[in-house]
């Protein structure tokens, strides 16, 4: 049987075809309905914006500490701000892609923020 693993993980490693993966990813979610008005991924819509795992990770765990320290409430603009300060180029951003962000980060990581997103989208 062969080991598709192993494959996969010579593949970017020796033939640095990371950039072919992560178009297919990117088309499949695009087929699935993936866009900044609905981001399916917040990793790939973190991608699509060149925001590091890093980051990504630190804004929505402030996010939600804010979250829970105003007792299971926030506005949008704590969160944007929460982006902002993390993500300094954030203040240049248009609004529809600070609200994907925020979807993104609903849908994947912390569901007890949707209704606080979609009171602003």
């Amino acid at each position: 049987m062969k080991n598709y693993e192993n494959d996969f993980g010579n593949l970017i490693d020796n033939n640095g075809d990371a950039l072919l993966i992560f178009n297919a990813v990117k088309d499949l979610a695009e087929h699935l309905g993936h866009s900044l008005e609905n981001p399916i991924s917040l990793n790939l819509l973190c991608l699509n914006l060149g925001i590091s795992e890093k980051i990504s990770n630190d804004i929505s765990s402030e996010i939600f500490r804010e979250f829970k320290r105003q007792n299971e409430q926030i506005d949008y603009d704590t969160m944007k701000k929460i982006i902002i300060k993390f993500l300094p180029e954030a203040k240049n951003f248009h609004e529809i892609t600070i609200k994907a962000i925020l979807k993104g980060i609903a849908k994947s990581r912390y569901p007890e923020l949707s209704p606080y997103v979609k009171e602003e989208t």
